[in-house]
């Protein structure tokens, strides 16, 4: 358990020695030479913590400490005099929440939060994202909630609310927090499954590669088929020259695959695909956007002209095993980098095989698609870069450009507006995982206008 109170009256003529209690490390803040206020926070002596004093900003009553979980988890003490500290505060949240760790902030607001008119404090703190969890008032013949208890992650709350004790006209708020991590079986030891070469050198491993016979995939036109194969043929074959041993490692780190975070996601991913399903996609496709981009892209492409992959090089696969990490961690086929990058000579016109019938028949490979991923990106770079189809103003994911570059170009516009005596707005808009913001039926759209041939499209789709 970990204790926080708030309006300690302390000062500096307090003995720590009255202070202490067994088992208990305790942390303090006293307004020395005023009245009032103070803070004391005792933490378990077993539990390995940090005070974060770079979270902790004058003009606020504050102590942050950062508890040594697995997941980092800074709890705040506050105590707060007033509305003039919203500022201050804002900034204070704004450093931990840019860090993404679980958080909880606790203590005496002063903020009364049953009265509507303190909508600005209400807002700031919705604005990243915390829960307040106290809802019972602070004393039992008050109406008023001025102590609150604000978490950034409520899946890891089991319980929460106010205690029927107290030693003072407040009631103790409280909050019991969970974490995914097994700490009571930290120190017991789990082993991993790994490929070993112990019995064997690489030499031979790659000297016996030669002896498969790869031309048997030259049967199959299914590319799951021929897939299904090729790892039937290589998984054999590793299996007898680098069978699977354990090891013995003191605790695997890996996260449970339904995530609170994927949990949290969930409720928005279903409000935001039934405000998509609402929207017709014919509002993109109107006449004027329609005209626009018709008239773009014909003053863009010449007639005739469309985007077709090429087939992919045996030079090309060779080349980017070769180099591929050696400690590039394995998939779910458990064959990892350095395997692929000693085995690239003797398997890479079997991949190549398979990435071109992927690219013939339109389906997605299921064996190391990234090289056939970055041959699809360099051509259909290559086509829109000459026809000159990206916009200008386009900074991430492209050569020679960078972050740099568009904050200097931004700046550079801001400085010669200023100098032309004009007015400057911005708007900032951060997409988390923007990726999964895209409509696929827009972007597939797009792809047809700026000129991808039927077999491209749909080995896109």
């Amino acid at each position: 358990m970990i204790l926080g109170l708030s309006r300690t009256f302390l000062d500096n003529s307090w003995d720590n020695a009255i202070l202490s209690v067994d088992h208990y490390t305790f942390l303090h803040s006293d307004r020395n030479g005023k009245k009032g206020g103070g803070l004391l926070i005792y933490i378990p002596e077993h539990l390995i913590f940090k005070r974060r004093l770079d979270l902790e900003i004058n003009g606020i009553e504050c102590i942050w400490i950062e508890i040594n979980f697995p997941n980092s988890k800074p709890i705040l003490v506050l105590y707060s005099s007033g509305a003039a500290y919203l500022d201050t505060l804002d900034s204070m949240i704004s450093k931990t929440d840019a860090e993404s760790n679980p958080t909880i902030i606790l203590g005496d607001f002063n903020f009364d939060l049953s009265d509507t008119c303190n909508t600005r404090f209400k807002n700031l703190l919705a604005t990243f994202n915390l829960v307040q969890l106290i809802t019972v008032p602070y004393r039992p013949i008050s109406r008023s909630l001025l102590d609150h208890v604000y978490v950034s992650h409520k899946d890891n709350v089991s319980t929460s609310g106010t205690l029927p004790i107290s030693i003072s006209d407040h009631l103790p708020v409280f909050v019991n927090w969970t974490t995914r991590s097994n700490f009571s079986n930290s120190n017991k030891h789990k082993y991993i499954d790994y490929p070993s070469l112990k019995n064997s050198s690489a030499e031979q491993f790659v000297a016996d590669l030669k002896n498969i016979p790869w031309n048997t995939l030259d049967m199959f036109t299914d590319i799951n088929e021929a897939v299904e194969h090729w790892y039937s043929l290589f998984n054999d074959f590793l299996n007898n020259h680098a069978p699977l041993k354990k090891k013995r490692v003191k605790r695997v780190n890996q996260p449970e695959w339904f995530s609170c975070e994927i949990n949290i996601a969930d409720p928005f991913n279903d409000h935001f695909t039934n405000i998509r399903n609402s929207v017709s996609l014919n509002s993109f496709t109107n006449n004027s956007n329609w005209e626009y981009l018709s008239n773009f892209l014909s003053s863009k492409i010449p007639p005739n002209t469309t985007f077709t992959i090429p087939p992919i090089s045996e030079s090309f696969v060779r080349n980017s095993l070769n180099h591929l990490p050696e400690t590039k961690a394995a998939g779910l086929d458990r064959i990892g980098g350095y395997f692929l990058k000693i085995a690239a000579t003797a398997i890479s016109p079997a991949l190549t095989k398979i990435y071109n019938l992927s690219i013939n028949s339109a389906s997605f490979p299921g064996v190391v698609p990234r090289i056939l991923e970055r041959h699809v990106h360099n051509y259909f770079y290559h086509f829109l870069t000459e026809y000159n189809l990206l916009v200008e103003n386009q900074f991430g994911f492209r050569t020679s450009r960078s972050c740099e570059l568009a904050v200097t170009h931004l700046t550079d516009k801001i400085l010669t507006n200023i100098d032309n005596k004009k007015l400057d707005g911005l708007l900032l808009v951060d997409f988390k995982k923007a990726f999964d913001l895209v409509d696929h039926e827009i972007l597939i759209l797009k792809l047809r206008m700026f000129g991808c041939s039927p077999l491209a499209l749909k080995w896109f789709t």
